[in-house]
């Protein structure tokens, strides 16, 4: 008897809802996380164009496929091994999700392929056999349930075939499907990408819901595997080019025995300072080196970006983003520190020296095994919650000396939540000390400014403990923040939520508005008094954080090929440059014309 096209489209419908039903559950990306906490909202599931809506859709689509290829294979063993393929993908992603809050991602892929049997065998015993295992299990369990349950799929089959309902279903379920294929555009971007800067700035762009409840699991999968091999490519090219930089590159210092310190923080918003006019005392020791003449203010710093990985690229390699150069073109600095006979150290407090073992997916590429191979002389092997006991855990294990020295650290700053960036004996600041008056500004939200500010007032300690190492040696430090952030400053937002019409100079001075000082020990001064008067003298100057190698090549004396004096802050040949900032594709535009 031969079937018609009708007859086909409706199979799914017919024979095999159970199928259908439970292949969209497994695809979907937030039935389990985001709806079963507060989000259960159905407008927002229902809204087609949404980042929502695309995923939702296109779960649909992806489930009536495969729904499609069980009725024509008419195979129970093609069946049963989609089940066991959906169940076991849809079981690690909640384990993923409880566990760790994130999803099957490019660094997830990466990691299951670097991990050998001894870290498998304690991941098991550690995750697998914990309450989340166990949770996961359940769902497993459930989800088996269900499939087993499909017995009574031949009288749902055969209601179905006499019932008007297929029709009704068949009709709502092809309109759904045809906006799927239609949504499957918002991918076409991925899809072609050719290099992972690509594929990174989809993912900035689509960033915020793939990155907090993934999209459903065939786009999770196949936006990981595109990202993973691109990032792969990147990679070998960036080993390329270290290895160029160092059998062509030339530095040396006319130093005999100094120390230059790189301070990265996080998350700064540079109007929370004491130092920049705040009003509640959230850097008493800085203000206190201020006052001695030891520490110089800039007053109009910017990032480039106001995302950690990209500000990471742009900055710790020599390239000048308004001079049109790619991140890539130029070695890092401290592979030219290194070269110069320097003892680099590199200490990390947001990814220690496990990343050098799994390559960083979005990484500025410092963690490239070439390029740290050729940069670096001691690296931090543990990162720690608080970035004091990380300051104290550097310390412990000993800084190597040397007569020429560059020491850099990164810090986790203020990175959110703020509330896990100090211990409990910094909660000084409360919400009833936030006196400023908006409408937005509940207890609530004063509370979660006083708990940022007491973050700010810790990282003031960290850089006490930091300037503590240094201030009997003949040492110049160098200390910004990669970005900025919000807390209820001037509208109802907290993080780096996109700017909304009339809030754009707003928006860009808080999140890519940065604190940059210099810290001088008195040796130094005493050894370089011009070297202090030409820094007095750039407080005031407009700069973006990309040139930042520049002023570190002219604190240390380093002479470079790569040395720019017309980009260097501090230097009297400076001459400003257009300061582009770009908020991941969304806002792309000139700071100073805000």
């Amino acid at each position: 008897m031969r079937t018609s096209l009708k007859q086909i489209l409706l199979a799914p419908f017919v024979h095999e809802l159970p199928f259908l039903c439970l292949s969209y559950f497994l695809l979907l990306p937030n039935v389990f996380t985001a709806y079963m906490k507060d989000d259960l909202r159905l407008g927002r599931f229902l809204q087609p164009f949404s980042c929502d809506g695309v995923d939702n859709t296109t779960a649909l689509l992806f489930a009536y496929l495969l729904t499609l290829l069980v009725c024509l294979c008419r195979n129970h063993l093609v069946k049963w091994v989609l089940y066991a393929l959906g169940i076991a993908t849809a079981t690690v992603r909640l384990f993923l999700y409880i566990s760790y809050k994130m999803w099957i991602t490019s660094s997830t892929l990466a990691l299951l392929q670097e991990t050998n049997a001894n870290e498998s065998r304690e991941f098991f015993e550690s995750y697998v056999l914990s309450t989340n295992g166990a949770i996961a299990f359940c769902f497993f369990a459930v989800t088996g349930v269900i499939v087993i349950a499909e017995r009574r799929r031949e009288h749902l089959a055969r209601f179905m075939a006499k019932s008007k309902l297929k029709y009704l279903l068949g009709v709502v379920c092809m309109a759904v499907l045809c906006l799927a294929v239609y949504n499957l555009k918002f991918y076409t971007s991925i899809y072609t990408s050719k290099t992972n800067e690509e594929a990174s700035n989809w993912l900035d762009k689509y960033g915020y819901p793939y990155t907090a409840r993934g999209h459903n699991t065939v786009l999770d999968l196949f936006v990981a595997y595109k990202q993973l091999q691109l990032s792969r490519e990147e990679d070998e090219s960036v080993s390329e080019y270290a290895l160029k930089f160092d059998r062509e590159a030339t530095a040396e210092s006319t130093e005999d025995s100094i120390t230059v310190v790189y301070v990265l923080g996080e998350s700064y918003i540079k109007s929370h300072a004491h130092l920049y006019g705040y009003e509640l005392p959230t850097t008493p020791y800085l203000d206190e080196e201020r006052e001695l003449g030891r520490l110089f203010v800039f007053s109009d710093v910017v990032a480039p970006f106001n995302l950690t990985y990209k500000v990471e690229k742009n900055t710790f390699f020599c390239n000048s983003i308004a001079d049109g150069e790619h991140w890539a073109s130029s070695p890092s600095f401290m592979q030219l520190f290194k070269k110069a006979g320097f003892f680099v150290g590199f200490y990390d407090n947001q990814r220690s020296g496990k990343g050098f073992k799994l390559e960083n997916i979005n990484g500025g590429r410092i963690y490239n095994r070439d390029v740290a191979r050729l940069s670096y002389s001691d690296i931090a092997e543990h990162s720690c919650e608080h970035d004091g006991d990380f300051i104290d855990d550097v310390l412990k294990k000993g800084i190597p000396t040397a007569s020429r020295s560059l020491h850099v650290y990164h810090l986790m700053g203020q990175h959110g939540p703020a509330s896990q960036r100090f211990p409990q004996q910094f909660s000084k600041f409360k919400a009833q000390d936030i006196k400023r008056q908006l409408p937005f500004l509940d207890n609530k939200n004063k509370s979660a400014i006083a708990t940022y500010d007491n973050a700010t007032l810790y990282n003031d300690h960290v850089l006490h403990k930091i300037i503590e190492i240094y201030k009997d040696k003949n040492v110049a430090l160098v200390y910004m923040s990669d970005h900025g952030e919000e807390m209820y400053d001037y509208r109802n937002s907290a993080g780096r939520a996109k700017a909304v019409k009339g809030m754009e100079a707003q928006m860009a001075r808080h999140q890519f508005g940065v604190p940059f000082m210099i810290w001088l020990s008195d040796q130094y001064m005493a050894k370089h008094p011009e070297k202090v008067e030409t820094i007095k003298s750039a407080l005031d100057r407009p700069f973006m954080t990309d040139n930042v190698a520049q002023v570190l090549f002219d604190l240390a004396g380093l002479k470079t090929p790569y040395y720019k004096a017309d980009r260097d802050l501090i230097s009297p040949q400076f001459k400003p440059r257009k300061r582009i900032i770009d908020d991941s594709g969304s806002m792309v535009c000139d700071y100073d014309r805000l």
